[in-house]
């Protein structure tokens, strides 16, 4: 990988793992502004990638963080379909389940993903989902 996006929130070092980190408050223009140098780290590489989002650090999202979010995942969506393997999301609290189920009902993802309540599920889950399609032939 080429890319040398940087990010406190973004860990590319495991790449094609990438792991994103939410901290326990986030503006709407943080928010933003992350989410779309995100967008540009995905257009910049070729092949596939699994994504782990640690949202275990947020108690709930607002109202307006959820349309941001859905948004990105729109203009994404594209990119996703061709390159994402699967995200699995760390969450640790029944709010915040709620939150992504409101983002993915206003935007369904075109990947796999799947809700764990520890880091190292969420890792090996997503490890499997890379390990899965390099088994499998192109369609």
């Amino acid at each position: 990988m080429n890319c040398q996006i940087t990010h406190p929130w973004l860990d590319t070092s495991r790449f094609p793992l990438v792991e994103i980190r939410y901290p326990e408050k986030v503006a709407d223009s943080d928010l933003e502004a992350f989410l779309l140098l995100y967008e540009t780290f995905l257009e910049s590489f070729r092949g596939p990638y699994a994504a782990v989002v640690d949202f275990s650090a947020i108690f709930t999202a607002t109202q307006s963080q959820r349309r941001i979010y859905a948004l990105s995942e729109r203009r994404i969506r594209d990119i996703a379909h061709r390159k994402c393997r699967g995200v699995a999301m760390i969450v640790d609290n029944s709010l915040m389940r709620g939150c992504i189920a409101a983002v993915y009902w206003m935007s369904k993802p075109n990947y796999p993903y799947k809700v764990f309540s520890t880091r190292r599920t969420a890792v090996q889950w997503a490890y499997g989902q890379l390990d899965d399609q390099r088994t499998q032939p192109s369609a």
